[in-house]
């Protein structure tokens, strides 16, 4: 253990699982200075093995300094980074997965972020599950290149007041939607991703398409302010259908998410209608299908959304908005649709008292 290094003896204390294997550790990280010092320890490994495989050809372990002219040998190896608020899930784990596709070492943040929560909601009574959500990490086949970086202090300073702190603004992308109904959130979010990515410097980042908003939000800050990273979106996993369910084939299952452990099974199993109502106006607005077309001609938007929200009311639930927007720059909502535009239909709605965000894709035919 290098000294930066938390302890076992310090991890175990904390209740911090550091492996589901005899031979692995995940390594968890509390301190800013701790997570720089991994990072750059990791960025140097890739190259040590490079000098230790050129200087042994024919087996002599040893190692020797090199002068730097071989720019292949000098490579340092790729950070990826995932950054979470907790309560690790599927769609986290894939996140990871692809990170490690496209890297050579990943870091996960686990930090629940003060500054995306309004004075009424509570930020103290958000679940933290930290343990468990290392034991979920050290079950990945490739977890002895994944570390986790759980702040133990706010990022914001001790003591500090967040509303305080120097704030991220990211227009046109951050504005309606979910921002509607939570105007402080998407400040809050790129203020911590921008923080985060300072932190860590990775290579690339990759974040989830469930959020689309928040995608682009993130997408827009990074590339306005010139931050050095590649961004990279996973797509959106899903619950399991029952397949032995009537409509099974019809239904893509729900958009997984941490909430969705506070639905009620019948809850989850109404919640479907979300998905459900998006693939078939997909389906509609790119042509693959011609069983439902609205009354008002397939080229006006207010059909579809009107029938989204129909099917979600139906349901059980309660709309927070439904919207078909430009994919790229979230700009609309738009009113009619033409031939050869890419467009994203996106769906917030209540079920059980949770609130639950979808959406997809789509090519206009």
């Amino acid at each position: 253990m290098m000294m930066m290094m938390i302890s076992a003896q310090k991890k175990a204390a904390a209740g911090v699982a550091m492996t589901t294997t005899t031979t692995t550790v995940v390594d968890v990280f509390e301190t800013v200075s701790a997570i720089r010092a991994e990072v750059k320890r990791q960025r140097r490994r890739r190259r040590q093995k490079k000098r230790l495989c050129v200087s042994g050809r024919e087996g002599e372990a040893k190692t020797t300094t090199t002068t730097g002219d071989d720019e292949e040998e000098e490579e340092e190896a790729k950070i990826g980074f995932v950054a979470t608020m907790g309560g690790l899930h599927r769609g986290h784990v894939s996140l990871i997965e692809i990170a490690l596709e496209r890297s050579d070492f990943v870091v996960v943040s686990v930090y629940v972020n003060p500054m995306q929560f309004a004075p009424n909601e509570d930020f103290e009574a958000y679940p933290r599950t930290l343990k468990e959500d290392v034991e979920k990490i050290a079950s990945l086949k490739e977890n002895h290149r994944v570390c986790v970086f759980a702040p133990k202090e706010s990022l914001f300073g001790k003591g500090m007041d967040p509303s305080e702190c120097a704030r991220v603004s990211v227009p046109n992308v951050s504005r309606g939607l979910c921002a509607t109904t939570r105007p402080h959130f998407f400040g809050g979010v790129a203020t911590v991703v921008l923080k985060l990515l300072n932190i860590v410097k990775p290579d690339v980042a990759v974040f989830g398409r469930k959020d689309y908003q928040q995608l682009k939000v993130i997408e827009k800050m990074v590339r306005d302010l010139n931050v050095d990273v590649e961004i990279l979106s996973g797509d959106t996993v899903r619950e399991p259908v029952n397949e032995e369910a009537s409509d099974a084939d019809a239904c893509p299952g729900l958009a997984m998410s941490s909430r969705n452990t506070y639905l009620t099974e019948k809850a989850k199993k109404q919640a479907e209608a979300i998905s459900v109502a998006l693939k078939d106006v997909a389906d509609g607005i790119s042509g693959r299908s011609d069983e439902f077309t609205p009354a008002i001609g397939a080229h006006m938007a207010q059909g579809w959304v009107g029938f989204i929200k129909r099917c979600i009311e139906l349901s059980g639930g309660k709309v927070d908005y439904v919207e078909i927007r430009q994919r790229e720059t979230l700009e609309g909502p738009v009113e009619k649709l033409v031939k050869g535009e890419k467009y994203v239909v996106l769906a917030c709605a209540y079920f059980g008292g949770v609130r639950l965000l979808d959406n997809v894709e789509v090519d206009k035919a």
